[in-house]
């Protein structure tokens, strides 16, 4: 059904494939060598994370296990050796046979990891998030993600997320991490640092605007510098994950673009202020980032190059974009990536996720091919909430795919982490207008099939009523 091989190009066979009552009528191959993974906001699970204060949406065992409520998706999504994107969180309220299901289709589990921002080392993370261990006697279970065996759900204390919520072991088809390397090194309050006060010399201007999210970071790999720790943490974890799974799952990441990274570098600091002087010169510099340095490309390619010689090279990396600030400085960034993923063989991956974030009544738009911005439109309950993020996402893509940044060899991760879309158990039916299902049905249909990136005979199967 599916090879594994990162970067493709891959070609599926499916001819009147009948699976779980979900009927394909494709008689022709099907070429693709992009993927498409789906990864709803079903996240009851996860007590830590409370958008607008309170839970979002339901689990994955009340809605998304129902496939009848979405097999147009469903068969596109294994048409295209696409995935089901499943919080790591949730696996413990779900059942041995409700997590076969997808695998017995051909429908393989990416599964997001949701500790990759603690600051404890790679292998500890590896061990707690595999194994179930303590660090230092601390249950981040408990401590950090509030979760047990209370609400009907496995404990995963002494085990790891991978455990049904009948005791068995699972193992997912895909392991994802979070961001990491950004969140764990120092940064500064850019206030303080553009104080143009004389009384005050840059270096101690520095040092005053310092925050250190994570100091013990400095000893996860000493004597190496925090950076050079922060990527070998990479290395460390897939080899705990390699202990866990012998039939190693495929490894992926997601990677910030943002201009928090220069805003961050010490080093490309001292050299914008060396070159700017004047504080005005400076502040103007650094706010409409005049001259990046883009080390976060250079420590992407460091980190690739450390994980692909080390044969734990990942499948694909999916950028997360913020595109409303310096969107120029953005599509560039995602320009250089791209190209360092490209020569590293790795899959260059887009998370297609909502920048509106909390703002319901937010859309993402597009008026001009190097532009985009928000936009506020007045919602009235939950099905135009739904649509008009579904307006912003089908904005965002086409916005990508007209500057260059979406291909058709582009791993394009369908990432919902906000408040929207609004939806519970049965209202993930992908005829409900809205819907994240419905949403990604229409950017398939609308944006995709267009560009004849597969064939007429799946257009038909998945886009006509």
């Amino acid at each position: 059904m599916r090879l594994s091989r990162p970067g493709g190009p891959y070609r599926f066979f499916l001819c009147g494939l009948v699976v779980n009552g979900h009927a394909a009528d494709l008689t022709h191959p099907i070429e693709s060598s992009g993927r498409y993974p789906f990864a709803p906001n079903q996240l009851a699970a996860a007590a830590w994370y409370r958008p607008s204060g309170h839970e979002i949406n339901g689990h994955i065992s009340e809605s998304f296990t129902e496939t009848n409520l979405w097999p147009k998706l469903f068969d596109f999504l294994r048409a295209t050796g696409s995935s089901l994107g499943i919080n790591a969180a949730e696996v413990g309220f779900l059942t041995a046979a409700q997590l076969s299901q997808f695998r017995t289709a051909g429908l393989p589990v990416s599964s997001e990891m949701p500790a990759w921002t603690q600051c404890f080392s790679g292998s500890s993370l590896g061990r707690v998030e595999f194994f179930g261990d303590r660090i230092q006697d601390d249950n981040l279970f408990e401590s950090v993600f509030h979760i047990g065996s209370a609400g009907g759900r496995s404990d995963p204390t002494g085990r790891g997320w991978f455990v049904t919520k009948d005791g068995q072991d699972y193992a997912p088809d895909e392991i994802v991490l979070d961001h990491r390397i950004p969140a764990l090194l120092p940064s500064f309050k850019a206030d303080i640092l553009l104080a143009a006060g004389a009384d005050l010399t840059w270096k101690e201007r520095k040092a005053k605007a310092r925050i250190d999210p994570c100091p013990a970071a400095d000893t996860f790999h000493a004597p190496d510098d925090r950076l050079t720790g922060l990527i070998l943490d990479y290395l460390d974890y897939a080899e705990v994950m390699a202990r866990k799974f012998p039939n190693k799952p495929a490894f992926s990441f997601h990677w910030n673009v943002h201009a928090g990274w220069e805003w961050a570098d010490e080093q490309c600091l001292d050299a914008l202020h060396e070159s700017h002087s004047d504080p005005v010169s400076f502040e103007r510099a650094f706010r409409f980032l005049e001259a990046p340095c883009h080390r976060d490309t250079t420590i992407l390619a460091r980190l690739l190059d450390l994980l692909c010689n080390s044969g734990a090279c990942p499948r694909a990396v999916f950028m997360d974009i913020a595109l409303q600030y310096r969107t120029e400085y953005a599509l560039d960034v995602l320009r250089r990536n791209k190209d360092v993923l490209r020569k590293h063989g790795v899959a260059f991956g887009v998370d297609l996720a909502d920048e509106c974030n909390e703002k319901l009544d937010c859309e993402q738009i597009s008026r001009a091919a190097g532009e985009i911005k928000f936009e506020r439109e007045k919602t009235a309950g939950r099905e135009s909430i739904n649509l008009l993020d579904q307006k912003s996402l089908l904005q965002k893509f086409n916005f990508l795919l007209a500057n260059g940044i979406i291909d058709r060899d582009t791993n394009v991760r369908f990432e919902s982490w906000s408040v929207r879309p609004i939806e519970l158990r049965r209202q993930v039916d992908e005829k409900i207008p809205g819907s994240y299902a419905n949403t990604m049905l229409h950017i398939v249909c609308d944006g995709i099939a267009p560009l004849g990136w597969f064939q007429e005979t799946m257009q038909a199967a998945v886009c006509n009523p």
